[in-house]
């Protein structure tokens, strides 16, 4: 490790990387984790140490062109499902920091993976996700947002209003194609 650090000006991802492989391969192999807290500490020191360009900053993307956009769409009720949809997609997306693939994997986001609660949030459970290595799922809590056209929770809920005339079940699929037979949308 001490090798690849010494050959790389950002060693961070590498070493990462490598420290990764190491420790799946000793899971597969003897079952146990050759990372603790003195090897891990090691990685950070050689991370540290060997890192010659530090990562730029970038600036912080500003919200309002964004909040501009969904504001210059109309009400949810005055969208088509299709509109409603994409609305719908994209501000989970984001009020998750998601993926759209997330959220419509092969499988399916479906119902069941909803929560709704009375202070008018909604929990929403993520499963096998490209960010879920471990796949054990997570969950995530979306608050209502101060302006009604850009408030994910309320898009959510007129979305699954207006399809509810096009699935009889209610733990299936959220994001439905917007053809028929009305199928998951694929990732």
């Amino acid at each position: 490790m001490k090798l690849k650090s010494d050959l790389s000006e950002r060693p961070e991802s590498m070493l990462r990387s490598i420290q990764a492989a190491l420790t799946h391969f000793f899971a597969a192999a003897w079952d146990s984790n050759p990372f603790d807290a003195d090897l891990k500490n090691f990685v950070t020191a050689l991370i540290k140490v060997r890192t010659k360009h530090a990562s730029s900053r970038t600036k912080v993307m500003p919200i309002k062109p964004i909040t501009d956009l969904f504001c210059n769409w109309g009400e949810n009720h005055e969208l088509s499902i299709k509109h409603l949809r994409q609305k719908t997609i994209a501000l989970l997306s984001l009020s998750m920091m998601a993926r759209p693939s997330d959220l419509a994997p092969a499988m399916g986001f479906h119902r069941n993976q909803l929560r709704f609660s009375e202070d008018s949030s909604v929990v929403i459970t993520l499963c096998g996700i490209k960010n879920d290595s471990d796949r054990h799922g997570f969950e995530i809590k979306i608050d209502k947002a101060s302006n009604a056209k850009v408030d994910p929770v309320a898009c959510l809920k007129n979305y699954l209003d207006r399809i509810a005339g096009y699935t009889s079940n209610t733990h299936g699929p959220v994001l439905l194609s917007c053809t028929p037979p009305y199928l998951p949308i694929s990732a």
